[in-house]
C-alpha cells in the first residue's frame, strides 16, 4: 500500500524525503561521535597551529523547499592554516543544480571564547568560485564567465586532530563539514 503523500507529489518525493532522513540521521551520528572526540582531544593544537585541514561534507539543506536543487553536495576542501589563524583554501563540489564547482578562498580563524570554550571557533572565508553555467549562471551574485565572488561565515568546533563546521551559503542553505588535520 502505498504511503499518503503530499498533493502533487509521487513515488520519488517520499523516496528522497525517506533518503534525505536517513542521511541526516548518519550525520547527526557522525557529528556526534566526532564532538565526542574533539572533546577527549581538547589540548589546543597552538603548539603548531600551522597545519593541513582534509575536510569533506556529510550534510546539506537548502533553507527553500524547491524538490528540484541538490542537495547532496559531494564537498571535499583542502586548507592550509598558519601560525597566526590566517588560512587559504581550496574545495570541489557539486554545486545546487547538481554541476561540478570549485572555490578557491583565503579566511581567517578566530576563537572568540578561547577562556570559556576553548574548542569553539569562527571562521570567514573570502575567494572565488567557479561551476554557475548555463541557465543558472544568474543564480550567484555576480556570475561572470561562470566565476562569481564568495563570502563564507562559518561557525564550528575543533580539537587536536579533528574539526566540524557549520557552514552558510548565503541566504541559500547550509552545509556540515568534517575534517582531520594532519
Amino acid at each position: 500500500m502505498e504511503p499518503d503523500l503530499p498533493r502533487g507529489l509521487g513515488p520519488e518525493a517520499h523516496l528522497s524525503a525517506r533518503t534525505n532522513a536517513k542521511r541526516l540521521g548518519l550525520a547527526l551520528l557522525v557529528w556526534a561521535l566526532l564532538l565526542g572526540s574533539i572533546a577527549q582531544d581538547a589540548a589546543a593544537n597552538d603548539a603548531d597551529p600551522r597545519h593541513w585541514l582534509l575536510q569533506t561534507g556529510i550534510y546539506g539543506r537548502h533553507y527553500g523547499s524547491r524538490p528540484d536543487l541538490n542537495e547532496d553536495y559531494r564537498y571535499l576542501g583542502l586548507e592550509y592554516h598558519w601560525v597566526t589563524r590566517w588560512l587559504v583554501g581550496a574545495a570541489t563540489f557539486r554545486n545546487s543544480f547538481d554541476q561540478p564547482s570549485q572555490m578557491l578562498y583565503g579566511g581567517k580563524l578566530w576563537r572568540p571564547l578561547e577562556e570559556r570554550a576553548p574548542l569553539l571557533h569562527v571562521k570567514l572565508v573570502g575567494g572565488l568560485v567557479h561551476g554557475y553555467k548555463g541557465e543558472y549562471d544568474d543564480n550567484i551574485p555576480w556570475n561572470e564567465y561562470g566565476i562569481a565572488p564568495m563570502v563564507l561565515p562559518t561557525v564550528g568546533v575543533s580539537g587536536k586532530r579533528f574539526t566540524t563546521d557549520l557552514v552558510f551559503y548565503y541566504r541559500a542553505g547550509f552545509l556540515v563539514t568534517v575534517g582531520v588535520f594532519f
